[in-house]
């Protein structure tokens, strides 16, 4: 017994002496307890858990009270943390810009999300300290290394057959130990009838997915189908959502593994701090690209006031989520077994929100610092064409265009033999029209060579300035042609990932207040007068209201007029704001109240 467990328990320490080593010892004990090799998760022993009869000798209790924590230990924030390092691993590998990435995104959430609800299941029920404990533990974080590989991964539609195959092994490896941790429970609690039942069937519940992925992942070939309607995934997805529903549905009916009593709910708290923290990780990165395509490339002097404002809401909104959770979520009252099984799942779609609400936010702000980067430019081609034509020569705007356009490249970081080869093939577009153009105007076939002459250095400026803000996706060809039919379909499809961004923004900032709403509503269990059925109507219509801002799509103009104004952003956070003024509004009967005073 150490000197701190003496303190523990009120004995008086004993003299210095006796807790210095012999002389010749070569071990010293620098922590505060003993580490065991394996701790029992009992409340009590299990030989005070004996009741004396009067009819006999004294008879085991059936069922075994575990251990329950109030609060989140060490080791579960630190796995916390390896959860949010995936997390920022795929959003910096694979920004959510197109609508494959999208859905690789949602597979990729709900694979990573549902590993790392089902083993803080069982760390929350049964998490003790001991050698055999951290062992575990150590593995626990190891098997989040399979999500590493899969994330950084990723392409637009197919995964290597390598990594899938390694993925499923991971995904096995953590659910076959799992499957044991709770083994080792079940061989401790083998004397407590109404307790083996439910805790073996918690070992088929983590034991039948981990054979599932084993068995996938030693099947996978070369030539399986890797896209995302491969039978990989489908399997994948359905096995992790089964999972995750059983597991949650034996802690409704289980008496013996209901989450009552324990602080899942702190967990859950905990996990949205760092789905926020996430999501400010993504903003501060696309802010620092922001930064990088104005200041530190010398590109303009300032910030404009619409791309200050965009950057502020985008602030404001995590904010602002930060704010409604943790001012709707009643930490005090504590949840029946059914609500909170309900409660819990709910946090999976929540959570996956929150993320493309972050990702939104910041992509948006490097859409609108595009938009601003291409307004400039062409800004600046006017004055330098308008400069030049002053010369009524053209091979004098010929070469201004031709050194506007090489010094924007430069700018932006592209400047490659092909591009130059295309900006050279237009400039002589331009120095073989007469010089009588700049003063008598052009004839048909004139006007058609220098509307492609331009076009195609405009086109090429687009996908350099995409290029660089990682908007396009045309690639670089070979030849001139190919490279003018590139740079169309880069400036398209640049088009397209803005309208998909705009989409899911809003989707994910309504759906953000409904999911918040019903969060609420499954903790709130007094209360429910006219007032806050109708504070809580508002609420859902609002985020309703946000989530057919989206359909604005099907309409060109009204697109084109929206996006033309900077606010997109600003409407979110108004609509945030409201909210939170609604949230904070004071009840008829507070108001009454406080005039009697």
């Amino acid at each position: 017994m150490n000197w701190d467990s003496d303190r523990e328990m009120g004995v008086a320490p004993a003299p210095v002496a006796a807790h210095i080593a012999p002389a010749g010892a070569s071990y010293m004990n620098f922590a505060s307890s003993d580490l065991k090799f394996l701790e029992k998760p009992f409340a009590k022993e299990p030989g005070s858990e004996s009741i004396s009869s009067s009819d006999g000798p004294s008879r085991r209790k059936s069922r075994v009270e575990f251990n329950k924590r109030e609060a989140a230990t060490a080791p579960e924030l630190f796995y916390d943390l390896w959860f949010v390092a995936n997390l920022t691993v795929f959003s910096s590998a694979n920004p959510i810009t197109e609508e494959s990435t999208l859905y690789i995104f949602i597979a990729y959430f709900v694979l990573l999300w549902t590993t790392w609800f089902v083993t803080s299941v069982y760390i929350v029920r049964f998490g003790q300290d001991g050698i055999l404990a951290r062992m575990g533990f150590a593995c626990h974080l190891g098997s989040l290394i399979g999500f590493t590989l899969l994330g950084i991964s990723f392409g637009k539609e197919n995964l290597l057959p390598t990594i899938m195959r390694i993925t499923c092994i991971t995904m096995a490896f953590s659910r076959l130990l799992l499957a044991t941790q709770y083994g080792v429970v079940l061989f401790q609690a083998r004397n407590y009838s109404k307790t083996r039942i439910p805790v073996l069937v918690t070992v088929l519940i983590h034991f039948v997915p981990g054979l599932l992925y084993l068995i996938i992942g030693l099947t996978i070939k070369p030539s399986t189908p890797t896209g995302l309607n491969g039978y990989v995934f489908i399997i994948w997805c359905t096995v992790a959502v089964l999972e995750l529903v059983t597991v949650l549905g034996q802690s409704a009916l289980s008496e013996t593994l209901s989450f009552e009593g324990t602080h899942m709910r702190e967990r859950f708290n905990v996990l949205t701090l760092i789905v926020l923290g996430e999501g400010a990780s993504i903003l501060t990165k696309n802010i620092t690209v922001i930064v990088e395509f104005t200041y530190l490339k010398n590109i303009v002097p300032y910030w404009s006031s619409a791309l200050i404002g965009t950057v502020f809401c985008a602030t404001s909104i995590l904010y602002l989520c930060f704010a409604l959770y943790f001012d709707w979520m009643h930490q005090h009252n504590h949840m029946k077994r059914v609500p909170q099984a309900i409660w819990s799942f709910l946090h999976l779609p929540f959570h996956c929100v929150l993320i493309l609400l972050a990702e939104g936010t910041g992509q948006w702000g490097i859409i609108w610092r595009a938009s601003e980067a291409l307004t400039e430019i062409g800004n600046t081609f006017t004055t330098s064409l308008q400069t030049a034509a002053q010369s009524q020569n053209m091979t004098t705007v010929a070469n201004a265009l031709q050194n506007t356009t090489l010094t924007i490249m430069n700018l932006y970081g592209v400047d490659s033999t092909a591009d130059q080869k295309v900006i050279s093939d237009a400039i002589d577009k331009f120095k073989a029209l007469p010089d009588s153009i700049l003063e008598n105007g052009m004839n048909a076939t004139e006007e058609a060579t220098f509307t492609n002459a331009t076009n195609t250095v405009g086109f090429l400026l687009e996908r350099v300035v995409y290029k660089s803000f990682s908007i396009s996706v045309g690639k670089t060809k070979t030849s001139v042609a190919q490279i003018q039919n590139s740079d169309v379909r880069a400036s398209v499809e640049a088009i397209a990932r803005s309208l998909l961004v705009l989409s899911y923004l809003f989707i994910a900032a309504g759906l953000a207040l409904i999911f918040l709403m019903i969060l609420h509503l499954i903790s709130k269990r007094k209360g429910w007068t006219i007032f806050n059925i109708a504070r809580t109507s508002a609420v859902v219509t609002i985020g309703v209201g946000l989530c057919l801002v989206a359909l604005i799509n099907t309409n060109e103009t009204s697109l084109e007029n929206f996006t033309e104004t900077p606010w997109q952003l600003p409407i979110i956070v108004v609509c945030f704001f409201a909210v939170l003024v609604i949230t904070h509004m004071p009840t008829p009967q507070e108001i009454m109240a406080k005039f009697r005073r």
